[in-house]
């Protein structure tokens, strides 16, 4: 077993890796389904991103593998203490009592009104409340039921990522930042308040805190590290916009420090090219640039990470319901990201988290855009050619592929040359897996010559040389949970398209779909370094004043500085493309 600790960083973050875990909820199936050949649980190895436990009645359950960091009152309704282990919580407040008892002063009592709890998590509490010692499921709760949705609630009812967790945490995964609180929704644009977490300073200024720094590394990091037999690395979700940028720059460097060669996988959440909407910048915005320009520079400096800078979508095809609030735009980066971690997680001939870095990248160069089509469309055809041949064919350079969203720079994916690349294609239908070793021997799990063919005339049009190309299928789609966004407008409930003479059933919700999800190193990436040093050179006086600001603060110098050195790795991967 190589396990995978994941790290949720940010509001936003959050929001992201609540959806990838209650897509880890799908894949647990009761006892009496547990032998289905067709199942992905029979493909997908829990134990590489669950830890196994005891719930307070003593059956084995899971509990995910995960540090969960956000600022105070971020949690809503959520209890610290998950249900699995409230005898502990239980015990902890009567001796918090007792303690208050033997103290002969005065006591002041503040008890807020509870948050009201939306549709789902009222269904969740009596689903919870049915839950019996001797019937309780593998999975941390009840599986979910995928035919039916809450997400026309959930879009609105959402003020916290708690609000469509289904997932239960163990009481060393939860972090919040006491010196700074949650915000209320809405509260962005303008300017930036004097007590808001919205600067790369800040976030160093959190983490040189003693008593900060230890919860995160020896109280929380440092026991999941301990359970590990042999950890494989670190799958880290950011956010890189606030002050969660500079938090978690110095959250790697410590970890780095006692663990030098450990693999992570680095998504950069909230990094928006510079003016890509082509107006005029607000301070805020330039603020926010240039918070993930530094954390660029800050974590490029560790060649076993991988940094991919991702931008939250504001559309893509097949997406028209696609709303640009977090719980819509988190679920299509979930979906993504949960695509490309399935090789690290398979049961048979899994694929290392090094191997999938040292594959796309390298000592020079490991900053990579992602692009995905969640859905990838599939045909309503009987024969497997016919469903994919519209899509997986040869593409000239220069051409939009208008499925393929690049989640780097929120645009359709062009098609332009590429260094090297890792691909992972999952649930087309009528599809069988076999296995072929790739060119350092390993052995990936691969499909139909069919499949294979189709697929390699369509990443051959990045004209990558096959020994820097990786490519992996499985024949499972995405599950679609029951808090997962509805944002397909044209598909099936099993994923494939609408017939366009036939109306669709507003009453039918879509259950799951194929997925494309794809690491590449390209010279487009010389674009987004060129980006993040003209986020640094448009700070003015205030925002410069901002930055400078506490014991962690930067000086011009220090800014112009970042900027020479994000100059220098610029040209580094022009090089690189020649």
């Amino acid at each position: 077993m190589k396990e995978i600790i994941t790290f949720q960083i940010g509001n936003y973050s959050n929001y992201i890796g609540t959806h990838f875990w209650n897509t880890q909820e799908c894949y647990f199936k009761k006892s009496e389904e547990l032998n289905q050949e067709d199942s992905p649980e029979t493909e997908i190895d829990h134990d590489v991103l669950f830890r196994v436990g005891r719930s307070i009645w003593g059956v084995e359950t899971f509990t995910p593998r995960l540090i969960s960091i956000n600022l105070k009152g971020s949690l809503g309704t959520m209890q610290r203490i998950s249900q699995l282990y409230q005898q502990q919580q239980q015990q902890h407040e009567i001796d918090q009592r007792n303690q208050l008892e033997s103290w002969g002063g005065s006591i002041h009592k503040i008890i807020s009104d509870p948050l009201p709890k939306n549709e789902f998590l009222r269904a969740l509490d009596e689903e919870d409340d049915e839950i019996l010692p001797e019937s309780q499921a593998v999975s941390s709760n009840l599986t979910p039921n995928t035919k039916k949705s809450y997400s026309k609630s959930l879009e609105t009812s959402s003020r916290y990522w708690t609000d469509f967790n289904r997932t239960n945490f163990h009481p060393r995964s939860v972090v919040e930042v006491p010196s700074y609180v949650h915000p209320e929704l809405g509260a962005d644009g303008g300017e930036l308040d004097s007590g808001e977490f919205g600067m790369f300073t800040q976030g160093r200024e959190v983490f040189a805190d003693e008593v900060s720094r230890d919860t995160i590394i020896e109280e929380k990091f440092r026991f999941f590290l301990e359970e590990c037999d042999s950890l494989q690395g670190l799958n880290i979700i950011s956010d890189v916009n606030n002050g969660f940028s500079g938090l978690t720059s110095d959250i790697v460097e410590s970890i780095y420090d006692d663990n030098p060669k450990i693999s992570v996988m680095f998504y950069g959440v909230g990094a928006v090219p510079f003016n890509q909407s082509g107006g005029k910048l607000s301070n805020r915005s330039i603020i926010e640039g240039a918070n993930a320009a530094l954390s660029l520079h800050r974590l490029t400096q560790f060649t076993s990470l991988s940094y991919i800078p991702l931008s939250s979508p504001s559309r893509a095809l097949h997406c028209n319901n696609l709303r640009t609030v977090p719980y819509h735009t988190s679920g299509f980066l979930a979906a993504a990201i949960e695509t490309m971690t399935i090789p690290m997680r398979l049961k048979q001939n899994p694929v290392h988290m090094y191997n999938i870095n040292s594959s796309v990248g390298n000592s020079l160069a490991n900053i990579f855009a992602m692009s995905a089509a969640a859905p990838f469309p599939v045909s309503r055809s009987s024969k497997y050619d016919d469903c994919c041949k519209p899509y997986l064919h040869r593409f000239a350079v220069g051409e939009d592929v208008t499925w393929l969203k690049d989640l780097t720079f929120d645009s359709t994916q062009k098609v332009e040359r590429e260094i090297s690349h890792f691909n992972v294609l999952r649930g087309v239908p009528e599809v069988y897996t076999a296995s072929m070793p790739s060119k350092s021997g390993q052995v990936f799990r691969q499909t139909t010559q069919s499949l294979n063919t189709q697929f390699d005339e369509f990443l051959d049009s990045f004209n990558v040389s096959r020994e820097y190309y990786s490519r992996l299928c499985t024949r499972f789609a995405f599950p679609v949970a029951d808090t997962f966004p509805q944002y397909c407008d044209d598909l099936t409930p099993t994923g494939t398209q609408m017939d366009a003479t036939i109306p669709k059933n507003e009453t039918e919700n879509i259950e799951q779909f194929a997925c494309l999800a794809r690491l590449r190193l390209t010279g487009k990436i010389t674009e987004y370094i060129t980006s993040s040093e003209k986020y640094l050179s448009s700070l003015g006086p205030r925002a410069l004043l901002q930055f400078s600001k506490g014991d962690y603060g930067l000086t011009v110098e220090d800014i112009k500085t970042v900027r020479n050195e994000l100059m220098e790795l610029q040209f580094a991967f022009e090089e690189l493309m020649d």
